[in-house]
């Protein structure tokens, strides 16, 4: 930004335009072509909040990380839900995650469910990933698998990784769809090329039982030693009993 833009921005500002006040909060949170200040950022989100749901989201995470102001917690929840309500995805979903881990709160399923449909049907990945496992687990809903399923199909679209592999799991174990072992090995793939690690472990596993895919032991190994390279622990354990199977394998690449 250059610096006549800036000075035109704080002087929109101090007349009292939301707009021009929360962009220049944002400009001091992230330090963009200015030295970062979360007090001066704190204090011009605080200017904007009546009017810009954006300037909540952000109070939120100054409250909640303790950024230009003392940590408050429920100072956080209380920006969250009102930024939240403004239709402010990321909000949404940082209040549903708070209310469903319950570690500074009270937990809260149905809290939670409620943000994460609202993000989700916005259109948010990780939302409509979590409100998967909220309706596979009933989890502030009833257990719905068909439910479960058609979200982690969402995540696909948008090639989230964790959706993928959970796709592939729905496929090969019946889970709101019928079994399916090429589908179930083709989501696995899709999964573990971008290193997903338990994703990479059930590959593995395909091609040792010759699951949705011709049988083949040293793909196996190379994809048991891949996950376990990524710290999979049960990938680590598979790879040793994998080496003492193979005997003249034992050298796994």
């Amino acid at each position: 930004m250059e610096k006549k833009s800036f000075n035109l921005l704080i002087k929109e500002a101090q007349k009292g335009d939301p707009n021009s006040q929360f962009l220049l909060g944002q400009a001091y949170y992230k330090g963009v072509d200015i030295k970062q200040d979360f007090n001066r950022a704190f204090y011009w989100f605080s200017k904007a909040s009546e009017e810009c749901s954006e300037a909540n989201y952000y109070l939120a995470l100054c409250y909640k990380n303790g950024t230009g102001v003392k940590k408050d917690i429920k100072k956080a929840i209380e920006y969250f839900e009102i930024a939240a309500e403004g239709d402010n995805l990321m909000a949404q979903y940082n209040i549903a995650t708070i209310y469903y881990v319950g570690d500074t709160v009270k937990q809260d399923y149905k809290k939670a469910f409620k943000y994460y449909e609202k993000a989700a049907k916005a259109g948010l990945v990780q939302a409509q990933y979590n409100l998967a496992i909220c309706y596979a687990e009933g989890q502030g809903t009833t257990k719905q698998l068909e439910k479960a399923f058609y979200y982690y199909q969402e995540t696909c679209k948008q090639k989230f990784p964790m959706g993928q592999y959970s796709l592939g799991r729905c496929y090969e174990f019946g889970l709101g769809i019928g079994q399916f072992d090429e589908m179930a090995f083709f989501w696995y793939q899709r999964s573990a090329e971008q290193n997903y690690p338990d994703a990479i472990y059930s590959l593995a596993s395909c091609y040792e039982r010759g699951y949705g895919v011709k049988k083949d032991e040293n793909k196996a190994g190379f994809y048991y030693k891949k996950a376990a390279d990524l710290n999979h622990e049960q990938a680590k354990i598979k790879l040793t009993e994998f080496k003492k199977k193979l005997g003249k394998y034992h050298k796994i690449k």
